[in-house]
């Protein structure tokens, strides 16, 4: 059998089952989004939530993920893991990173915005994602 009658055996299935490689590569990236101040992996967020009278010295805007908050503060972007943290804990840590940052009610309330965003709305879509990632393993099977 030549190398052409053997890639005419070679059929779509192949495509699908390699198509695991991406959507974990991208599953895994989408749960290590806001979690550090690495290149491009702040850029990776669910949600941005931005403030109305934004100054130099308070959050101007929050970027959600699954497992991490964003604050951008002045055009820097300090990352925080948000895993058993509460709101004001998370605003105090972002204080404490930068002493030029003033607690404002604007910064209170972005805080607790993208916590409830978090804990309320975001778990529900990877609960979904992880739903329709089973069923499609499941007619993967039936491909076979």
């Amino acid at each position: 059998m030549t190398i052409s009658d053997r890639m005419n055996n070679v059929n779509y299935r192949l495509l699908v089952y390699l198509l695991l490689i991406p959507i974990l590569l991208f599953y895994t990236l989408c749960l290590t989004g806001c979690v550090s101040n690495s290149p491009g992996i702040p850029n990776i967020f669910a949600a941005k939530i931005e403030g109305r009278n934004s100054t130099v010295s308070t959050i101007s805007a929050i970027r959600v993920n699954y497992f991490g908050i964003c604050a951008s503060i002045s055009n820097k972007l300090f990352c925080q893991s948000s895993s058993g943290k509460t709101a004001g804990a998370l605003l105090n840590s972002i204080l404490n990173s930068n002493a030029n940052v003033t607690s404002t009610t604007i910064s209170a309330a972005l805080v607790s915005l993208a916590f409830t965003i978090q804990s309320k709305i975001i778990l529900y879509l990877l609960a979904a994602a992880g739903v329709v990632f089973f069923i499609s393993l499941i007619l993967l099977a039936l491909l076979k």
